[in-house]
């Protein structure tokens, strides 16, 4: 009930506005301004960076059926500067990267180097338990490995050595350390281990980087200018947003933008781009183009209800009609989603990293406006 007296607050304001418009313009019939829903939509960005500690973000959505089509880039970029938002941007995009991960798994399977059942043990054999771990399991997050992101001495290093390199041999023998949390295929474990074993498997079977494979296979596939993927390094390319916090405010603004080497996430989460190349790929990724029929539709169908309306599948998750992923990292926080049934795309990017406001909380705000008799 408090979502909905936000939106009906933001709505009201705006429409308070537009009524004192057409009653000073009396002389002026025919001039009858009308909120938009991208109006409605842009001034809930304004709202959360006038509103809380989000310094900033870009969005993108597209719905034509709704008549919305819109990017707006709200707040401050660079603090220390005073840099305003420019949609072109760059932002770290997190666990985004785990559906670029998972989806040259997929295009492996799709040309017979590999199988979704295909055990870790052909890969990996000395992984504990790795004959009752599949490709599968890693991708859906079932497969009980314990993630190194939740262990004490992987979070004692990060926090006091946040420039070190990881290997990836280093960050998965740490989960090896770790009893599995459930049977391989019983339960759900989000765990950034299982997509860092998929790229040294992809590795493994190409003999290739997974930057190179990322790289050839689809961003370079989709003309993507303006993503890149990073095994290693703290610089942040390009024409970019600065990042902020690690998941509290701090009021001094942390920079937190090249803080920490990347190695410590690569395949789970080394990626960097922008709203105009993930509208891009997510179209694609969720629309196919990029597997096969079959395999684009053993992708879909893997998703396996967690609670409510939402679900996990091979390096995907859906809520409501929605399907895509989110990401969070130092500094950043984004989503970006694209449902088949309204053929409609969400992407939101803050330059921030902070448990109180994120934006998936900002995606629902926005299914409730754009689909007020859906959700």
């Amino acid at each position: 009930m408090k979502t909905n007296k936000i939106f009906s607050g933001i709505f009201f304001l705006i429409l308070i506005g537009l009524i004192s418009v057409a009653c000073n313009k009396k002389d002026e019939p025919n001039v009858t301004p009308v909120a938009t829903l991208n109006d409605i939509l842009a001034a809930m960005c304004d709202s959360v960076v006038n509103n809380t500690n989000v310094p900033g973000m870009v969005v993108g959505v597209w719905d034509a059926a709704q008549g919305v089509n819109m990017i707006h880039a709200a707040g401050i970029a660079n603090v220390a500067e005073g840099e305003a938002m420019n949609e072109a941007m760059l932002f770290r995009i997190g666990s985004n990267t785990k559906t670029f991960t998972n989806t040259v798994m997929l295009q492996l399977v799709d040309e017979g180097l590999l199988s979704t059942e295909d055990t870790l043990s052909q890969f990996v054999p000395a992984f504990p338990r790795s004959d009752e771990v599949s490709m599968r399991m890693l991708g859906d997050m079932r497969s009980g490995i314990h993630s190194y992101t939740d262990a004490i001495e992987f979070y004692d290093e990060w926090l006091n050595n946040p420039l070190r390199v990881w290997t990836t041999d280093e960050l998965l023998n740490i989960s090896a350390g770790y009893p599995y949390l459930f049977d391989p295929g019983t339960s759900f474990n989000y765990s950034n281990s299982n997509t860092v074993m998929i790229g040294k498997v992809i590795e493994i079977l190409t003999g290739n980087t997974l930057k190179h494979e990322i790289h050839s296979r689809i961003i370079d596939h989709l003309g993507l200018q303006n993503t890149t993927y990073h095994a290693s390094g703290s610089d942040m390319p390009g024409y970019h947003a600065r990042g902020y916090f690690t998941d509290d405010f701090d009021p001094n603004w942390p920079d937190a933008t090249e803080a920490w080497d990347v190695s410590w996430a690569q395949a789970a989460g080394g990626m960097v781009s922008n709203v105009h190349d993930l509208k891009i790929y997510i179209e694609r990724m969720i629309k196919g183009g990029l597997l096969s029929d079959s395999i684009q539709q053993l992708r879909l169908n893997s998703l396996l209800t967690l609670h409510g309306d939402s679900a996990y599948g091979i390096g995907l998750f859906s809520v409501h009609s929605f399907l895509g992923h989110n990401g969070g990292i130092e500094g950043y926080t984004s989503v970006m989603l694209h449902s088949l049934e309204k053929d409609a795309t969400i992407i939101i990017l803050y330059n921030c990293k902070l448990s109180a406001h994120r934006p998936d909380d900002l995606f629902v705000k926005f299914l409730h406006v754009l689909y007020p008799n859906e959700y």
